[in-house]
């Protein structure tokens, strides 16, 4: 068997796959996205900001959660409740700081930065936001609620956290990994835990539908944001000297 082949061989593909993506053109793709969701969803989000700061919920908040809870079934509660444990007390910071370990032991350096800034400093931009529109969370009169907490509610912090974590984490599998079942997997996670926890908010009576609606169009464009730093991040970082395959040792 010809090891030193085999190894050439594995080696120009991995040069391959971390060649492909171009940083300025990926920063050039996403800028246009990010400057789409700035004039789209971003004023939409500053509607509902507005209007959350003066009504306390609207009608169709209430009729979407009282049909959410309708679904009664112990295994769907716990589900939901399962989704959202992500997101609770500590349970987010110490994700994050696995999650950046992980890519650390990966040599993947700015990745992990850019996950930690994700979701650090979007914790702040949705405290923030919470703090200016001050809206209150839904009631144990109107609602069945999980768990009475302090925190104003709109936007849903973890929805947006969702977004700035798993959004993030999402993109960078989707991006640099090669096709693999691994791959797949954590896609398929990722897209799950954003997608669902919307829901699970509503269900629990944690958050009424245009707090989940708003979290979703700030954290989106929030994600946009880090995404764009990353590519300028990725851009400034000095390439290795690509060498003749035979002078790899």
């Amino acid at each position: 068997m010809d090891i030193d082949g085999a190894t050439h061989s594995n080696l120009s593909k991995e040069t391959t796959v971390v060649h492909t993506v171009d940083p300025s053109k990926m920063r050039q793709r996403h800028r246009r996205l990010l400057w789409r969701a700035v004039v789209f969803a971003l004023p939409i989000a500053l509607i509902l900001a507005v209007l959350a700061a003066y009504v306390s919920y609207f009608s169709l908040d209430l009729s979407i959660t009282r049909e959410l809870q309708e679904m009664s079934n112990p295994i769907f509660r716990g589900f939901m409740i399962g989704v959202s444990w992500f997101g609770n007390n500590r349970h987010g910071v110490v994700i994050t700081v696995l999650v950046t370990v992980a890519l650390l032991l990966m040599r993947l350096k700015i990745e992990a930065r850019m996950l930690l800034i994700s979701s650090a400093v979007g914790e702040v931009v949705d405290f923030l936001i919470k703090t200016i529109v001050g809206r209150p969370r839904p009631t144990v009169d109107l609602v069945s609620v999980y768990t009475n907490l302090n925190s104003k509610s709109f936007p849903s912090g973890h929805v947006f956290h969702y977004v700035a974590l798993y959004g993030f984490l999402f993109y960078l599998a989707y991006v640099l990994m090669p096709k693999s079942i691994l791959r797949t997997i954590l896609l398929i996670v990722c897209a799950s835990l954003v997608s669902l926890v919307g829901i699970s908010r509503m269900y629990l009576g944690e958050h009424w539908a245009s707090d989940v609606v708003g979290a979703y169009l700030f954290g989106t464009v929030w994600l946009l944001v880090v995404i764009d730093f990353y590519w300028k991040m990725k851009i400034r970082q000095p390439r290795p000297v690509k060498q003749p395959m035979d002078q790899v040792v």
